[in-house]
């Protein structure tokens, strides 16, 4: 709720509670557009193929199609492509060295999502001979080995994620091209967060919902239109931690565009050495209308 106290500024209290993770944040146009595709997606049980760069919300959108699915009941299971380790065929699809399913055996990632979903987070660093075995998956065909047969594939939604090009690495043979044409059945492109500026607020506002009200920062008109011209390459990631480091660094106080352009010389890798510029005391300060939020970060409670 947004109450203007003075023409310089404005001021929102957050409370109540957030909704929950899976749901998409946001008022903008291209929020709503992703809603429309993810409920879209929820009515299908075909491969989903989700685009977008890093900290975009992929994931989040992955669990939203899960979410609003019938398979909602079931397991979500996300498999990190890029850090599966030396026995990535056994833990993905419960496959052994030997080409069989050893015996005694912790249940793969696969097994685990039988009923339900299971999300292949950044699907570009499957290596070459798991993106052969997933193939074959999507194709319906036996897998030597899989502890799955052909008949149970429909058990399980099979969604994949990625922030590469997928096109480009096809063209220099590091992914299967009838893999993508078979992910890509369903696709939905995740906007980068410079394109969905209007949801800023409200995705501050949704990230410090579940935290206490106990501490609160301020943020100026000032600080707030920096926050909406930044090019924001980290996209929400990239948001949510700046709100953390405000938190840890300013409770209680009032944040000008200085301290916000601190904040993100803090996260930016090639200036992280930036130290937080001294804000105003928010309870000496009368004179600013003003954002005012709880602090997100449980250390500061």
């Amino acid at each position: 709720m947004y109450n203007h106290r003075t023409g310089r500024g404005l001021l929102t209290q957050v409370q109540g509670k957030g909704p929950p993770g899976n749901i998409i944040i946001g008022r903008s146009d291209a929020a709503h557009s992703l809603r429309q595709m993810v409920a879209l997606a929820a009515g299908s049980n075909a491969p989903l193929l989700i685009t977008g760069p890093a900290g975009s919300g992929k994931t989040v959108t992955a669990r939203a199609v899960h979410a609003a699915s019938a398979k909602r009941n079931g397991p979500f299971i996300r498999a990190d492509c890029s850090g599966l380790g030396s026995d990535a065929m056994m833990t993905l699809f419960g496959i052994g060295r030997d080409g069989i399913a050893p015996k005694l055996q912790r249940k793969s990632y696969l097994q685990m999502a039988r009923g339900g979903s299971i999300l292949f987070n950044e699907i570009a660093d499957l290596p070459r001979d798991l993106q052969a075995v997933l193939q074959q998956i999507l194709s319906g065909k036996p897998v030597p080995g899989l502890p799955i047969e052909p008949h149970q594939y429909g058990q399980i939604r099979i969604i994949a994620s990625t922030r590469q090009a997928l096109g480009h690495l096809i063209g220099e043979d590091q992914f299967r091209q009838d893999l993508y044409y078979s992910l890509s059945l369903l696709s939905i492109p995740v906007p980068p967060l410079r394109h969905r500026r209007t949801d800023i607020l409200t995705l501050i506002e949704y990230f410090l919902m579940p935290q206490s009200e106990t501490k609160r920062f301020t943020l100026d008109r000032e600080a707030l239109q920096l926050l909406g011209t930044h090019f924001w390459p980290g996209n929400i990631r990239e948001l949510r931690n700046l709100v953390a480091r405000a938190c840890h660094f300013y409770p209680g106080a009032i944040i000008g565009p200085q301290q916000i352009g601190a904040l993100l010389r803090m996260g930016d890798p090639a200036t992280s050495h930036a130290t937080p510029a001294r804000p105003r005391h928010a309870e000496t300060d009368h004179t600013w209308g003003r954002m005012s939020l709880p602090c997100p970060d449980p250390g500061c409670r």
